[in-house]
């Protein structure tokens, strides 16, 4: 006599597939409201979801295998109705996945260093984040799809030979749609990006599908640029208020207290996707604060810096502005003696969150020629880099008329001299000023005399493990669509109805 386990087990057969794929459909719908947290470690959504994923395929693998199993000796045609219902597609997509993950990890310096291919992955995404089948090894791609085809075709053209017409059809329509990438895009990409401590994130403003971004410091490694498809939920800011920033800046006219308000709705988005410990809060204080002890200030820079540029540029500006409005919002996580020095960095005195009592000016807002040196040593003292005479004392041609001036220059020093004076008196921060100082420069110069929009650049354009991660979410979703439409028919109903 059967255990009543087993008698259950192969009794299930129809609603094994679809509790399967309920699973999956409201694991779907929680990312779309929930979002996905950008982490190195075990906190990654992706890195969690994807695992869950592999689990929940190999056990529906396992159940319908062990179903099959017993008419294996028995009866050919009973074997092959059961054998079809095992998820073949998803299940060889698991162990290829888990192999490029290995590889991915195994080869991350490698390839964060060097644009060679290391491994089964090169990063493709001139169209956005869903270029995984352009991002493998074109061997790898072809090896993943003959095996599925390999396994798929004979159990089912076998199948359709012993009657199973529908179930045999369904599973070659599911591996013809996932070999064609014949799938809507995943809406992920809209959906809300939360940034780790360890994984802060800066989207710089492009018109582009792909870009740099910067991430802030931490413990597990330093200042760092990186290769990525563009997330419309992670350049909410960059997309509404920086990039139309320039476009009224080119006009020559335009309200001198715009770059800060602008800068202050990015960072404000910003902050509430960026979600730090009070240990992530003290470091990022402690580097930007200078502080002797600080850990992330011996971390290595991970970028490059082209041959002439120096580091005062727009974006990295930008991005250090988004690190000290971080430790400013989160001033309460800080010990007194950090908190104290927020005015190091910030004009206290401009300040809703200043308790009134401190009256000293932050760094650079002296004003003229000496309060530009003032803050350009400190970006040069934060990053550890010997300092670019060009970035002391620029030595360029100044506009023939200033827009920003109301004024014709008479020479370098007494463009940068004003120009400082100007950006001080409407910014609240050294990096703020910073900013808005590199904005004008840009618009009314160019990138000249070792001036650049981005200073630091990607040491390859591979991106990182997170990259990997998001443009792998195309991937799976493509696969278990066309899982759910092998699966059953009323699933496939819902594919051609356009439900799913």
């Amino acid at each position: 006599m059967s255990p009543p386990w087993r008698e259950a087990l192969q009794s299930a057969d129809h609603s094994i597939p679809l509790g399967f794929m309920l699973v999956f459909s409201l694991l779907h719908r929680a990312l779309i409201n929930s979002g996905f947290v950008l982490a190195r470690s075990w906190r990654s959504t992706d890195l969690k979801v994807m695992l869950l994923m592999v689990f929940l395929i190999t056990v529906w693998t396992t159940i319908t295998l062990f179903s099959a199993a017993k008419f294996w000796n028995s009866s050919n045609a009973k074997f092959v109705q059961k054998a079809i219902t095992v998820p073949w597609m998803a299940q060889i997509f698991v162990v290829f996945w888990l192999i490029d993950r290995i590889s991915v990890c195994w080869y991350a310096e490698a390839r964060r260093t060097s644009e060679s291919t290391h491994g089964f992955w090169k990063l493709e995404c001139p169209n956005g984040p869903f270029g995984w089948t352009k991002s493998l090894h074109p061997v790898y791609r072809r090896t993943l799809f003959a095996t599925i085809a390999l396994v798929v075709i004979p159990f089912n053209a076998t199948a359709i030979y012993y009657g199973e017409f529908v179930s045999g059809m369904l599973n070659m329509t599911g591996l013809f749609l996932f070999s064609s990438s014949a799938f809507s895009l995943n809406s992920y990409a809209k959906a809300r990006h939360i940034c780790d401590g360890e994984m802060l994130r800066v989207a710089l403003g492009t018109s582009h599908l792909e870009g740099t971004m910067y991430i802030l410091p931490s413990r597990k490694a330093g200042f760092e640029a990186v290769w990525s498809p563009k997330i419309p939920a992670e350049h909410d800011g960059a997309d509404t208020e920086i990039m139309p920033l320039f476009g009224l800046m080119r006009t020559g006219i335009w309200p001198h207290t715009e770059p800060l308000r602008r800068l202050r709705n990015a960072m404000s988005l910003y902050n509430r996707r960026a979600e730090l410990s009070q240990r992530q809060v003290i470091d990022l204080a402690e580097w930007l604060q200078l502080e002797p002890t600080s850990v992330i200030a011996q971390l290595p820079l991970r970028a490059k810096r082209p041959v002439g540029v120096h580091l005062i540029g727009r974006d990295l500006m930008y991005a250090l502005c988004h690190a000290e409005y971080l430790v400013f919002m989160n001033k309460t996580k800080l010990p007194l003696r950090l908190q104290r020095n927020l005015g190091t960095l910030r004009e206290m005195k401009r300040s809703g969150g200043s308790d009134g009592g401190d009256s000293s000016s932050a760094v650079g807002f002296a004003g003229g020629i000496t309060g530009y040196q003032d803050a350009v040593k400190y970006v040069y003292a934060l990053f550890s880099e010997p300092m670019d005479a060009q970035a002391l004392t620029p030595d360029m041609e100044p506009p023939p008329y200033s827009a920003t001036l109301q004024a014709r220059p008479e020479s370098s020093i007494d463009y940068v001299d004003k120009l400082w004076t100007v950006c001080i008196q409407h910014t609240e921060s050294t990096f703020s000023a910073l900013y808005m100082f590199c904005c004008i420069v840009f618009i009314e110069v160019g990138n000249t005399a070792g001036f650049h929009i981005f200073p630091l650049r990607c040491q390859s354009s591979q991106g990182d493990v997170v990259t990997w991660q998001i443009v792998w979410r195309q991937g799976w979703y493509e696969c278990i669509l066309a899982q759910m439409v092998a699966s059953s028919p009323l699933l496939a109903a819902a594919f051609a109805a356009a439900v799913i």
